[in-house]
């Protein structure tokens, strides 16, 4: 039960990646512009997952309290990581995208 709950954000994520295919093709007619953002997406929702289970044990081991200070650290974080998925899959796919 609990591997199903687990799932419903990633299908969600999913069907929101598609949708923003479907979106950039029929805006720019560029199928490409959405897979980069879908991508940067799935990138970000990893890294923040593992960030939000990892950042607050470590503050912990640091002797920091956790409930102060593991919001602003896990937003950086998922704020530095989502914009360089973005850059970098732009990047990556710079050659489809113009």
């Amino acid at each position: 039960m609990e591997a199903n709950t687990a799932l419903i954000p990633y299908v969600l994520l999913i069907l929101t990646c598609a949708f923003l295919m479907l979106i950039a093709w029929v805006w720019k007619g560029n199928p490409y512009l959405g897979l980069v953002i879908g991508l940067a997406m799935i990138v970000n929702l990893f890294a923040a997952g593992l960030s939000g289970a990892t950042i607050p044990l470590a503050l912990k081991a640091f002797g920091i309290d956790p409930a102060q200070s593991s919001a602003i650290v896990l937003t950086t974080v998922t704020d530095i990581i989502g914009f360089f998925a973005f850059l970098g899959f732009a990047v990556v796919f710079q050659g489809y995208l113009l």
